[in-house]
């Protein structure tokens, strides 16, 4: 299985749970809450009669989500939804992800977001 696929399988039920859209490289519609996924890296590993066995493939996974809770200036509680993402990622297969929580600040907070950067590797058998 292609690591893009192996992410769609893995998240595909949490996102649809809660409404948001999964996407590879770019989420452009309308939704607040959404999920994006890009290759960092693909390398061929472990070679055999000069053909790679397998490839390691890093990858991003980007979970964005509003700051505040609509028309306040109350954070929005970012942590179950990050430990429901790394979960799913790791039972999906996928090495277990390293975080990285990002405050994106715009002039108008409600514009702000939470971004919220998985890192991970995935095997993909050729």
């Amino acid at each position: 299985m292609y690591a893009f696929q192996a992410i769609q399988q893995a998240l595909s039920p949490l996102a649809k749970t809660n409404g948001w859209p999964l996407e590879p490289d770019v989420y452009d519609g309308d939704a607040v809450t959404y999920i994006t996924y890009n290759e960092a890296d693909n390398r061929p590993k472990e070679f055999g009669d000069d053909d790679p066995l397998y490839r390691t493939v890093d990858l991003q996974i980007h979970f964005f989500t509003p700051l505040y809770k609509a028309g306040t200036r109350k954070k929005t509680n970012y942590i179950p939804h990050r430990e429901a993402i790394r979960e799913a990622l790791y039972a999906g297969g996928f090495t277990y992800p390293e975080v990285t929580v990002l405050a994106d600040i715009d002039s108008d907070p409600q514009a702000s977001v939470w971004h919220i950067v998985f890192e991970c590797d995935y095997v993909e058998t050729i």
